[in-house]
């Protein structure tokens, strides 16, 4: 758990040197960038995704997750 008296997470790393974070960013996108986004994401990482473990490379699980909210605000005519 992050915030523990050790200052580790449950998983025994140490954030935020060992890279443990999240981020949440509201976004204002029309379908047609969000269609945008969410491909360029998937490029991004699907081009890591198949690179196998090695000596030098810690696993880091990623969760990407979209929350969708309203379908659109009432306009202000």
């Amino acid at each position: 758990m992050i915030g523990s008296p050790s200052g580790r997470a449950a998983s025994g790393a140490l954030p935020p040197s060992d890279s443990v974070g999240i981020r949440q960013h509201t976004l204002w996108l029309s379908r047609d960038e969000l269609t945008e986004m969410t491909g360029e994401m998937r490029k991004v990482i699907t081009a890591r995704i198949t690179r196998g473990s090695s000596p030098e490379r810690n696993r880091h699980p990623l969760s990407p997750i979209l929350f969708p909210t309203e379908t659109q605000l009432p306009r202000n005519d």
